[in-house]
Parts: C-alpha cells; structure tokens; sequence
C-alpha cells in the first residue's frame, strides 16, 4: 500500500500492517527526517552487541550492501539531470517520483541489505558518490572523442586526474555522512560534503608529489652517478654542448635542471638552453630573459625601473644586476682579445713589415737560383730570332690579337727581327721577366693573352749552334720557382698588397674586416703569419676589435652598452667561416653566446607593454610606487618613510622572484587546464539527508 503523510509526501509499497512507529522507524534508519514528515522519532533502541555473523554471510552482505551502491549511486546521478523534470511534472499535478526513489525501489525489490549502522551508511554514501563521480567522467572521456572546440574542452577538463575525481567523491561521501550522523541539518552536511570533495584530493596531489619527490631522492642517493646522467640528457636534449662547458658551468647548470625537474612539471628546452648562454658568460639572468614571455617581459622590465629609483640596496638588486650583465659581455670580448688591440694605423703596419718579410725571406732563394743562371756558361748563346719571331706573330694573328701587344715589346721584336738586337740567352730571360712583369700590372684581359703568346713563343725558341742549354735549363728552373711563388702571391691579396705598396691605415679595413676579403683570401693570409704568433694575435685583435667596436660604437668601457643589433649583424657579415680561421670552436661559441645574450637581454616582444617612457607602471609594486610617492602622503608624519620601505621590501622580494633560474625552466600552462573540476560536488544535493530532530 501507498501511504501519505502530513506534508505530503508519499511512501509508497509500504507493507499491509505497518504501524505508524514502525514506519517511522523505517525512515529514520533510512536518514530521512521523521519529524518534519510528521511521524514521531522513534527512540533508539541502545545497540546491544551482537555476534558476529560467519565469513560467507559477512560477505554476501558486504556483496549486497555493494550492489544497493552501485543501483542507488546510478539513480542518483541519472537524478541530477532528470530531478528537475520530475520536480515540473509534479507541480503541474503529475506524480513523477525522483531517480533517487526509483534507485531505493529497485535495491529493495532485489532485497538487498541496506546499512544498519553510522559506519554502513557513511561507507554506503561515499561509495554512491564514487559510483555517480565514475559515470560522469566515463561519460566526459567518451564524449572527449566527439566533441571539439569549447565543448571539448570542458569535458576534457571534467575526464582530467580521475584519481584525484575519486578521493573527491570519497571525501565528501565521507565528511557528509560523518556531518549527518553527528546530527547536521542538510546546510551543514553539504558544507562537509563540499570541503571532503575539495580537501580529499588536493591531500592525495600531495601524498603524491612528496613519494615522488621522495622516490626521486632516494635513487639519487642510491645512485648519484645516474641521477647526473639523466639531468645530462636534459641539458643535452635541449641543444646545448654539455662537454665543451667547464666543469663548474655544467654543474651550475645541473643545480638548476635538477630543481627544476623536481617540480614535476614539464622542461622548457629552449629555456635551458639560454640559460647555458648565461652561464657560460658567468651572468645572472631574469625570468623574462630565459622564457622570453611577454608578460615576464614587461613585468620585470618595468620592476628594473622601480629597482633603480629605490634607496635600498637589496631592492636595487635588479637594476645592478642589468648593468653587471652588460659590464660582462663587454669584459669578455676584452678577455678574448679585443682589449689589446692595436690602432687600426698600428696594426697595419706590424702585419705589413711581418708581410714584407715574408716576401723578402721568399726571395731569396729565388734570387740565388737566378745568379746562378747568369753565372753559367752560354749566357752569350744565341738563340733562332727568325723562329722567335715568326712563332709570335703567327700566334698573334691566329687568336687576332696583334693589335693587343704594347707597343715596346712590338718595337723589341721589331728589332730582334732585323737583328738590330741580339737574340741571347741572357736577352731572351730579361725579356720573359719584363714580358711576366707587364702581365701582372695589365687590367686588360686580352693584353694579358698577347704577352703571354710572346712569352711562350720565347720558351719554344731553340739555340742556332746547341750552345748555352746549361744556362736555359739554369734559367728556367729560376724561372719556376719565381712562377710558382707569384701564383702564390696572386692568391694572397694582402701580400700582394704590401708588393705593390698600401697605406697601412687601409690594410686592416679592407684586408681582414672588410667584405672585400673572401675566405679564401684570409686562408692564405693564415699561411703567410702562422708561423709568427705576434701577428696572428694582431689579426684576431682586429677582428675582435671591430666586433666590439661596432657593439658600443666606440665608447669606453665604463659608460659603453652594448647594442646586440650592431654587434650580431657585425658578428654576421663576418661570417663562421672566417671566423674559424683565426678562431677555435670554443672562441666561435663564445662571441656567438655574447650575441645571443645581449639579445635577451634587450629583448621587447611583441604583445609586452614596456614603459619606456618611465611613467607609472601596472600592478601592486607600481601602486606602492605612487603611494609612496604622494604628496598627501608624505605631508604625514613617516608616512612617505612607511611608504617607501613597503616599497622597497615589495620590489626586494620580487627580485628575489625575478632571479630564480630553476622557476624559468618550467613550462607555463594555461590556469584553466590545471583546475580539477570536483565532480563529486555536483552529486552532493542527491546524498544529503535530512537531519534528525
């Protein structure tokens, strides 16, 4: 039979013979409120102890009691969405019952137990929660491969840590049964329930994070050498040469990817990496300067500024920081080399008395190869003039280039041919010099052809009486060596250079920093001073020099900045591979990391709100600023000194902030995806039961 009471609500399937203290009975243990339903609270009977039931019947009833979860947990949830439409139907005069009856129903019609006791029914409310929190997030992952867009992500964001979704639900099953058993009205039991749901899984996060962090201190203690090997991969799988790092660079670096790495949270490679820059430089980088995030950008920029205005030297932390970096890039281009660069005007001197050295030293065994042609027997020979001299014009007329032979050596042959000169050995190799001579000083390409057809002509002219070939074997082998060291000559513009003689205030402009000079040319500029090492340090002086001349625009040390623009495109024009040329791979890093980090560290990106026009900035510390800047309120008695130290502790501790390496290197994720969504609160209205009075 049904029965229904005096505020209406209606039992229904109530057994033929039921008493109304029976009744009430019934409901009371069920967790309703018998009082507001009208019915009077039955006394409860003290629980006397009882024996307990054997094994298989303690199972069979925990089975039982697991099943009435599952059905009534199901219809609770299947409620949250279908509890409203009940609660319409009925006022328009339907008579809809709940999800939550339906459930109670069904797990009484297959007589399973229900609780009997403070811990069941406690048990009995976290698992129903566990049951309807499990659908939810089933159905957000099923729903996760489906959906896009917003939609995707909200049920994304509900299917996100199931674990931590559980202890949620278990808490508040918990904290909520625990509220209405020591008699909390239904406020009170969803306030517990609401703080078990939050509570129960941010303990679990972290339980969590400490037995991993835990676990991750225990196997470096154990093994410390592996634990260095997986931070070197890291660092190594972030780009960065490790092994060509002094020891205490890498273990700077280490101490920071290893505190980093304890967070759990995810590397940012590119982070490490400029973090390796700064370290090697033996610099102190910002947040901003290693995540190179907008936000991080304008923040900490404008935090400098407030740094530099305060009277505190631990609030000025970051302004000297900024200047401490830009001293250091500048010391170590001066510690490669460029604080002992000549003068321009000097340096090209040295490097030309080196050259003409060289050449001089060259020379000489070519000089002594000639003195000993002309010292031989058959000097005086003399050669055919008529096959000299037919040779040459033939070849002349036959590649049309007769009209290009100047005119001396058109006179010469003039008169080798009417024998008015006389065609001798000795003759013949003053004429191959002269002829090599004006080849090397013609800009005309087709005058070079014309005397070189001359040349070869003299080379193929026989002796009349096979007199004097001691002397032309003497002669041509001068002849070689003095050939193949002006083809050396040719290849080597700065020493040719020197030859023909340049203004030293020009040499090293054109010849060693300037982009006239190819790579080839600088590569036989090495051969011609690597075997003295005072000009190659004053080559690499120069190229340091102008490096970092370009960087500061010639301003002195103490009041230079260095401006990464000039000195990356000045580093640029240069080029690797000339740079490899006078410089070790190590060297090369080195003034590559210099431009790197003078990048970062005047990087603006685009989307960062820097104030350069230091007016006031955003945020809590620039509210400070223009607190303690107040006209009204330094008009108070140590008002702007209370102002200005709030000030200076702010700024400090945000230095502090700014300037933590290891809290850079993690990545940034978006607020929203880190929120768990606690499902369990959604459910907690279905579970909460009237108290009773």
């Amino acid at each position: 039979m049904d029965v229904r009471l005096p505020d209406g609500t209606v039992i229904k399937n109530v057994p033929d013979g039921t008493t109304k203290a029976q009744l009430a009975q019934k409901l009371q243990a069920g967790g309703y409120d018998v009082g507001k339903l009208g019915l009077n609270a039955a006394p409860k009977a003290p629980e006397q102890p009882q024996e307990e039931a054997p094994l298989l019947d303690r199972l069979g009833r925990q089975a039982g009691l697991t099943g009435r979860a599952l059905i009534e947990g199901g219809a609770e949830l299947v409620g949250t969405f279908s509890d409203p439409i009940a609660g319409v139907v009925n006022e328009l005069g339907g008579n809809m019952s709940s999800a939550k009856d339906v459930g109670r129903y069904v797990a009484d019609s297959l007589n399973l137990p229900e609780a009997e006791n403070s811990r069941e029914r406690i048990v009995q409310d976290a698992s129903k929660l566990l049951v309807g929190t499990g659908g939810i997030i089933k159905g957000a992952q099923t729903a996760g491969n489906v959906t896009t867009g917003a939609a995707n992500g909200v049920v994304n964001n509900v299917a996100t840590r199931p674990d931590l979704q559980a202890a949620g639900a278990v808490g508040a099953g918990v904290l909520g049964g625990e509220a209405r058993e020591s008699g909390a009205g239904p406020v009170g039991q969803g306030v517990a329930a609401v703080v078990g749901g939050l509570v129960a899984p941010a303990t679990l996060s972290a339980g969590q994070s400490v037995v991993k962090n835990t676990a991750n201190t225990a196997r470096n203690v154990i093994n410390p050498q592996r634990a260095v090997e997986q931070v070197d991969d890291v660092i190594r799988n972030a780009g960065v040469k490790i092994e060509i790092l002094p020891e205490s660079v890498r273990q700077s670096i280490r101490d920071d990817v290893t505190k980093a790495l304890q967070s759990g949270d995810a590397i940012d490679p590119d982070a490490i990496r400029r973090l390796a820059d700064y370290r090697a430089l033996n610099m102190t980088p910002m947040r901003s300067n290693l995540t190179l995030n907008p936000a991080d950008v304008t923040r900490e920029q404008n935090l400098v500024k407030l740094s530099a205005n305060s009277s505190d030297p631990v609030a000025q932390r970051l302004a000297n920081n900024r200047n401490a970096n830009n001293s250091m890039l500048i010391n170590r281009l001066n510690e490669l080399g460029a604080a002992n660069a000549d003068d321009p005007l000097v340096a090209g001197n040295r490097l030309i008395n080196t050259l003409t050295q060289y050449d001089e030293a060259s020379r000489q065994p070519i000089d002594q190869l000639y003195a000993a042609a002309r010292a031989t027997s058959g000097r005086s020979a003399t050669l055919d003039p008529s096959a000299f001299t037919n040779q040459a014009n033939d070849a002349l007329d036959n590649a049309l280039l007769g009209a290009k032979l100047p005119t001396d050596v058109r006179n010469k042959l003039n008169s080798i041919a009417k024998g008015e000169t006389p065609l001798t050995v000795d003759v013949a190799e003053q004429l191959k010099t002269n002829i090599a001579a004006l080849q090397r000083s013609s800009r005309d390409g087709a005058e070079k052809m014309a005397l070189g057809l001359v040349r070869d002509a003299l080379e193929n002219t026989p002796l009349l009486e096979g007199q004097g070939q001691e002397a032309i074997n003497a002669f041509g082998q001068a002849r070689s060596a003095n050939r193949a060291y002006m083809q050396m000559v040719e290849a080597t513009p700065a020493l040719k250079a020197v030859r023909d003689g340049i203004e030293p205030d020009k040499f090293v402009s054109k010849y060693i920093t300037g982009q006239t000079a190819t790579v080839k040319d600088l590569q036989s500029l090495r051969k011609v001073v690597d075997s003295n090492p005072e000009a190659m340090e004053t080559v690499r002086g120069q190229i340091l020099s102008h490096l970092k001349g370009r960087g500061v625009n010639g301003a002195a040390d103490e009041v230079a900045k260095i401006s990464q623009s000039s000195y990356n495109k000045a580093l640029r024009d240069i080029g690797d591979a000339k740079l490899g040329i006078f410089f070790s791979p190590e060297e090369i890093e080195t003034l590559k990391q210099i431009g790197r980090v003078s990048s970062y560290e005047q990087f603006q990106p685009s989307g960062s709100a820097v104030n350069n026009s230091n007016t006031a900035a955003a945020g809590f510390t620039a509210l400070l600023d223009r607190v303690a800047n107040s006209s009204v309120l330094r008009k108070i008695p140590i008002g702007g000194f209370v102002a200005n130290e709030a000030q200076n502790v702010q700024v400090a501790k945000e230095a502090r902030n700014a300037m933590s390496a290891p809290k850079a290197l993690t990545v940034q994720r978006p607020r929203q995806q880190n929120r768990l969504l606690p499902l369990s609160t959604l459910l907690i209205p279905g579970s909460v039961t009237p108290a009773e009075e």
